[in-house]
């Protein structure tokens, strides 16, 4: 039962607004984001909720190696 409770440890959440504001995207941005599958939620009672690694998969999935700013 341990190696779940780690689990459990190592998840971290944010709420919408804070993945929001991780990923430097709109509300409505993040919704389509995560109808289309390409971010997985959690439903924490009525809050729908998003695991930090789960940012972080869909920015390194989706960083181009290019850099727009200079």
């Amino acid at each position: 039962m341990s190696g779940s409770k780690a689990s459990i440890e190592q998840l971290r959440l944010v709420r919408f607004n804070k993945a929001c504001e991780m990923l430097a995207v709109s509300r409505r941005t993040l919704v389509k984001l995560v109808e289309q599958g390409q971010i997985k939620i959690v439903k924490v009672g009525v809050l729908n909720q998003v695991e930090v690694s789960e940012i972080e998969r869909f920015i390194n999935e989706n960083r181009s190696g290019e850099c727009d700013e200079q």
